[in-house]
């Protein structure tokens, strides 16, 4: 959640030094609070251009670095970021003995459709 929201706010202007604001006691304080991230989030993807895709923008991280990337580049990377802490998670999950959802790509995509996982 603190990623996704920190990358936004990135490409929205802002150089945050910290999480996002607000207190998060309990799961459905942050899935409330994460489901208004990912809205958010999706409304920007969906309004780039292929123009903006190419753009440079100029941010600074959590330390106060300053750094410039494309913004496609951007995107990739949090995608790509997201992917490896979901593996984690897995690894977890399964060094635990429980039984991990499926992170696969193509899982997803037939979930969406209604197509069987298997």
């Amino acid at each position: 959640m603190f990623v996704e929201w920190l990358w936004l706010e990135r490409w929205l202007g802002r150089s945050p030094t910290g999480p996002p604001p607000g207190e998060f006691p309990d799961l459905p304080s942050v899935r409330a609070r994460w489901q208004q991230i990912e809205n958010d989030l999706l409304k920007f993807v969906r309004a780039l251009s292929a123009e903006d895709l190419d753009r440079v923008l100029h941010y600074h991280n959590t330390k106060g670095n300053p750094f410039s990337d494309r913004m496609w580049q951007m995107l990739q990377h949090l995608v790509n970021h997201g992917t490896y802490h979901r593996g984690q998670i897995t690894t977890m999950l399964r060094q635990l003995g429980a039984t991990p959802v499926a992170t696969d790509m193509i899982a997803f995509y037939r979930e969406q459709s209604g197509q069987p996982h298997n």
